[in-house]
């Protein structure tokens, strides 16, 4: 009776049944892992920007007082800000340029 509903002969076998099923769990698989990626693409895409430095040269100067540091690592760590800072205001200076003050 099943089989008179679905449009088919009643000569197809439980396997086109179990064909079909198994084309559906693949196609609702698909489409799970589908929105997974849409979703963590979407999460991504709109996610806020990382825009604070992870240490002020404040902080690395409590971190080198109070011996987290070593004075190598300070240095080079103190160079490396300097070095962000002025590339963040070179970037800053160019946009800039075109304007003018009169």
């Amino acid at each position: 009776m099943t089989a008179l509903l679905l449009g088919e002969s009643a000569t197809h076998g439980a396997g086109v049944i179990f064909f079909r099923a198994a084309l559906l769990l693949i196609a609702l698989i698909a489409a799970w892992v589908g929105s997974l990626w849409v979703a963590r693409w979407v999460r991504r895409r709109y996610a806020e920007p990382q825009t604070a430095e992870p240490f002020t040269l404040q902080d690395l100067r409590d971190m080198h007082a109070q011996g987290q540091i070593t004075g190598a690592e300070f240095e080079h760590l103190r160079a490396d800000l300097i070095g962000r800072m002025r590339a963040g205001d070179a970037e800053a200076g160019d946009a800039g340029e075109g304007v003018s003050s009169s």
